[in-house]
């Protein structure tokens, strides 16, 4: 038998997702667990300003993007 994903028809809610197992572990990762390593992998301090912020500001530094 074919196992087939249904989607929602109008008035009905989609499942909830489950958590993406731990591909070390192989256990169900929760939201804060997720969140934790992403913000643990977050650059803490810029080296360089960032382009968007300096033409938002009127400067139009090329150099940010262009060697």
């Amino acid at each position: 038998m074919e196992h087939r994903h249904r989607t929602p028809t109008d008035g009905e809610v989609a499942p909830a997702m489950t958590a993406a197992p731990d591909s070390a572990t192989g256990r169900p990762v929760s939201e804060r667990e997720a969140r934790q390593v992403a913000e643990a992998a977050r650059e803490q301090d810029w080296r360089k300003p960032s382009f968007a912020r300096e033409l938002f500001l009127g400067r139009f530094r090329l150099d940010l993007i262009h060697p």
